[in-house]
């Protein structure tokens, strides 16, 4: 649960919030709702249709096809 010992440690401002080494945990929040702790950090929630993820994705690290990060962020969520 490393997980949420880190979160823990950064609400109690032990910790800073930014940088920290992915732990790729994946732990449960609550019931039918993860959290992975990664490189790719999502969210996954079981519902009763299926699995749905979520993922935040990376503005910083992506650029559009043009080299803009705008369009690639835009193109991202609308997709969703």
């Amino acid at each position: 649960m490393k997980t949420f010992e880190q979160a823990e440690a950064m609400w109690k401002g032990e910790l800073p919030a930014f940088p920290l080494e992915p732990v790729n945990e994946l732990a449960q929040v609550s019931e039918n709702i993860w959290f992975f702790n990664g490189i790719s950090n999502m969210v996954l929630v079981e519902t009763k249709d299926g699995l749905v993820i979520v993922d935040p994705g990376a503005l910083a690290m992506t650029a559009g096809r043009d080299g803009t990060k705008e369009q690639d962020c835009i193109r991202k969520y609308k997709a969703v």
